[in-house]
C-alpha cells in the first residue's frame, strides 16, 4: 500500500512539473514559431486591431501549445479563415492545405 501511495505521489508531482514546464511557452515564442513555419508565407493576419493595438500572430494557450487564427490563400487565390493549435516544436509540420491549416501532410 505504501508503494502505491508513493507511486501516486510521484506521478502527481511529475504531472505538475510537466504542466509548469509546458506553460513556460510565451506568446512571443508562439509568434516566432508561426513566422518560421512553412504555412506562414501563404497565410496572413492583420497586425493591428480596430483600436490600433498590435495583435500577435500566434498566442500561447498556457498548455504548452500555440493557437493561431488566420486567413490562408486557396488555390483560386481566395482567402479563407482557418485556425489551429500547434506545438511550437513541430512548427515545420504546419501547412496551408488549400486554405485550411493542417499539421502534417495535406
Amino acid at each position: 500500500m505504501k508503494r502505491v501511495i508513493g507511486f501516486l505521489g510521484l506521478f502527481a508531482f511529475l504531472v505538475l512539473v510537466r504542466g509548469v514546464l509546458a506553460a513556460d511557452i510565451s506568446t512571443a515564442d508562439c509568434d516566432r514559431a508561426w513566422m518560421t513555419s512553412p504555412a506562414y508565407t501563404t497565410c496572413q493576419t492583420p497586425r493591428v486591431d480596430t483600436n490600433g493595438a498590435e495583435i500577435p500572430r500566434a498566442v500561447a494557450t498556457g498548455t504548452g501549445l500555440c493557437y493561431v487564427t488566420i486567413g490562408c490563400r486557396q488555390a483560386n487565390n481566395q482567402t479563407v479563415g482557418t485556425d489551429i493549435q500547434f506545438d511550437p516544436k513541430n512548427k515545420n509540420n504546419l501547412h496551408n492545405c488549400n486554405g485550411k491549416l493542417k499539421s502534417g501532410g495535406c
